[in-house]
Order: structure tokens, then C-alpha cells, then sequence
């Protein structure tokens, strides 16, 4: 039921089918025309020695797949008139596009697709005004505005950082990556591309790692943290890339996506009176466990994170198990201090919704890490300690020599 042909190109540039059969699970034959010479102003087949191009016609799924590869044991890949070819072996591939929505700004992303023309000037040829500068994990980086390219070309298993100016769609176009295929993890960080064509529970697909996993974390700072008992990330999306880190050098092979299950739980934060941090393109990632608090707070109470200038660098939901909240570092492509510098010490408080209070939460003692803002750093707190902030209220105004000055006459206090 599948229809297979051979395309020529006409005077306007397009392709026309020069011959075709249908499949009926036999060997067949199929008859290649030829152009009609005496006719100058149209083309009606094949000139001498042209390329023969293949498409197939699936009829199962409607797609039309031109990615062909032939083999002849009779004869070549060129039209001769009255010549005899015999295609002893055709392997078609479907030609593919994947739509990866980029949002403003910072992102993480990744494509199942292993493209013709790899390199990032391809890629992103048809949004290039719109990109700030793409990074991969080794720190080598896309900045089309100044002409740089140490990435070179997309490398297939990696995801890679990008900035841009709005919201976007890149489409990606070529052949699927085969979902067995094997992505070496170096020992440390490094960013993974994710090659299902569906969504897929993070913890089933990090089976082949899970001995040597550290943290997983996504482009807005969700963890899955396998120590802590951690997952705010649920589900592995396509198109999205994942910052991960491991303890020994690791080959990662997605598991069948029939063997994964997908989570729905709503994951949403809306903040109950602070404004969400900045997604600054880097960040660090706090933990509390349950069992460090001297006055443990109720679900729903916020984690706020603030650095020496009372700015919100990071906010996250008091769980009953560990508590974890992503701190977002300074972007050094902005003007304006949007995050911590690193080395810088962070300031953690505590909002209990109910009773519309706040508590600043000292760490005595770390489990692992600081109190200090490092790029992909991991703080554990061991010893907490949480004093009440009161409300200030005005007691009383003195003059210099500390007498208290009367504050209900009408005259001018100097």
C-alpha cells in the first residue's frame, strides 16, 4: 500500500515525480520517464545523467519520507534513457520536525533530532536576531552578535543553555536519534539531552544512573534529588535539556518510554506576598530536612532567600520531608544586579502564611556546602536556629542628649 517514486526537477525548481509504483509485497517495476527533448519550454522528465530522487509514501501514517538511502546491484543513481537499474536495497528514513518553544530569557533545551547541517549557525538561522548567546556545559558558547562560535556543532546527547531577547519556536528538522541510544555523562556536571518523543517520569529514566546520580535540576530550578528524597521536576519534557551532576563517569540509556509513568500532580507555586527570583541562567540549590527545624513550619509556609540588598534570589514551599529552594545568581549579560555574586552570604527568612509573620533562620552548622552563594553549589543545613522578627514601632524621639522630646506640640521639633 505504500507508494515509492523517483523525483525530477522541473525549469521552475521543483520536484516532479518521474516515475512511480505501488507496493504490493513482491518485487515490482517502474518506469522512469525521460524529458521530451523537442519541447524547449517545459521539462517533462529526466535529462541524461540527472540525480534520481527517491521519496516513499507511507500509508499507515501519511507521511512522505525523503531521506532514502539506495543500493544498486544493477546500474547507478542517474537517469540514461533506455538504461536498466535494479535497487536491490532501500532504507528510508522519516525526515522530522521538532517544535521547541523557547521562552524570554534563560532556558535549558535539547532536541531528539540529529539535524543534516549541525552547526549552531544552521540551527538557529531562522531566529538568529532573536538569540542572545547559547552555552554548553563546558562553557564553550553561540554569541552570533559578536561573531563567536566555540560550540561548533550540536552534539547529539547534550542540551545546551540559551538567552534570548523574546519568546520563540525553534524548529528543528532531520532524522529521530534512535531513543537506545547511549549518552556518556563525564564525572561532575554536564547537561543532558532528553531523546523520547514524550513526557516520562524522571525517576524511571534515570535508572541507568541512579547509583552514581547526584541532583538533576531543570532550567527553573527544579531538582530531582534522589539523597534527599527530593522530585519537583516529575516528568522529563521533550525539548527541554537537564543540568545534572554524578559522582563517577556514567553512560545514560533512556528506558523504554512504555516502562516509564507520567505524574500529574500540579507542582504550581504562587507566592503568598513575595514576587518570584529572576531566572538568571545559573543558580545554586538549598536544603532543609524536616528534622533540623526547632519549630517546624506548616505545608504551605515560604522559604524566602535574599542577598545583602534584601533582593528575593529565591523562594520555595516548606515540604514535610526536605525543603528545597533554588538560589539564582547574578546574570553578568544585564546591567543591573539580578541575583548573588558569588561568594556573597545569602539571607534566609521564613513567612508562616496563617499567622502572616516572619522568622530569620540562622544556619549553625552545615551538613555539606555554605552560607555563600557558588554557581551549581549544593548547602545542606544541619543546626538551625529561628528567631521572630518583630514589627518595628516608634517608643519615643530624643534630642541629642537622649531627653525625650514631646512629639504632641504643634511646633517644629529641630
Amino acid at each position: 500500500g505504500d507508494w515509492i517514486g523517483v523525483f525530477y526537477t522541473d525549469l521552475d525548481g521543483q520536484l516532479v515525480c518521474g516515475g512511480s509504483a505501488i507496493w504490493i509485497g513482491e518485487s515490482i517495476s517502474i518506469v522512469i520517464w525521460g524529458d521530451d527533448t523537442t519541447t524547449d519550454d517545459i521539462k517533462e522528465g529526466f535529462s541524461n545523467d540527472e540525480e534520481l530522487i527517491w521519496m516513499i509514501w507511507d500509508n499507515e501514517s501519511n507521511v512522505i519520507m525523503d531521506n532514502i538511502e539506495v543500493e544498486y546491484s544493477l546500474g547507478s543513481n542517474s537517469f540514461y534513457c533506455n538504461s536498466l537499474i535494479i535497487a536491490s536495497t532501500i532504507i528510508s528514513t522519516p525526515t522530522i520536525i521538532q517544535q521547541i518553544n523557547l521562552p524570554q530569557g534563560w532556558f535549558i533545551w535539547s532536541t531528539y533530532i540529529q539535524p543534516e547541517h549541525t552547526s549552531m549557525d544552521s540551527i538557529f538561522s531562522e531566529i538568529i536576531d532573536n538569540v542572545i548567546i547559547v552555552k554548553d556545559y563546558e562553557g564553550n558558547v553561540f554569541w552570533p552578535e559578536l561573531g563567536i562560535n566555540s560550540i561548533g556543532n550540536l552534539n547529539q546527547g547534550q542540551g545546551y543553555y540559551i538567552k534570548t531577547n523574546n519568546a520563540d519556536t525553534l524548529f528543528v528538522k532531520g532524522v529521530q536519534i534512535d531513543p537506545n541510544y547511549s549518552i556518556d555523562i563525564p564525572l561532575g556536571w554536564f547537561i543532558a539531552s532528553y531523546i523520547h518523543l514524550e513526557p516520562a517520569n524522571v525517576v524511571d529514566m534515570m535508572t541507568s544512573i541512579e547509583s552514581n546520580l547526584i541532583i538533576i535540576k531543570d532550567y527553573l530550578g527544579n531538582v530531582y534529588w534522589p539523597e534527599i528524597g527530593v522530585n519537583s521536576i516529575e516528568n522529563l519534557i521533550p525539548g527541554y535539556g537537564y543540568y545534572l551532576k554524578t559522582s563517577d563517569l556514567s553512560i545514560l540509556n533512556y528506558p523504554n518510554i512504555e516502562n516509564g509513568r507520567l505524574s500529574y500532580e500540579n507542582s504550581s507555586f504562587l507566592p503568598f506576598q513575595n514576587t518570584r527570583p529572576k531566572n538568571t541562567g545559573n543558580n545554586m540549590t538549598l536544603a532543609i530536612p524536616n528534622e533540623t527545624w526547632t519549630n517546624k513550619p506548616n505545608l504551605g509556609d515560604e522559604i524566602i532567600v535574599f542577598d545583602q540588598n534584601n533582593l528575593i534570589v529565591g523562594l520555595g514551599l516548606y515540604l514535610d520531608n526536605h525543603s528545597v529552594v533554588t538560589i539564582w545568581g547574578n546574570d553578568k549579560l544585564t546591567l543591573e544586579k539580578d541575583g548573588m555574586n558569588t561568594g556573597e552570604e545569602f539571607i534566609i527568612k521564613l513567612l508562616r502564611k496563617d499567622q502572616n509573620t516572619k522568622e530569620i533562620i540562622k544556619i549553625e552548622k552545615w551538613k555539606e556546602g555554605s552560607g555563600t552563594y557558588q554557581i551549581n553549589g549544593i548547602s545542606i543545613a544541619e543546626i538551625i536556629n529561628q528567631e521572630p522578627i518583630h514589627d518595628k514601632k516608634l517608643l519615643y524621639i530624643t534630642d541629642e542628649i537622649g531627653r525625650i522630646v514631646n512629639t504632641n506640640t504643634k511646633q517644629s521639633i529641630l
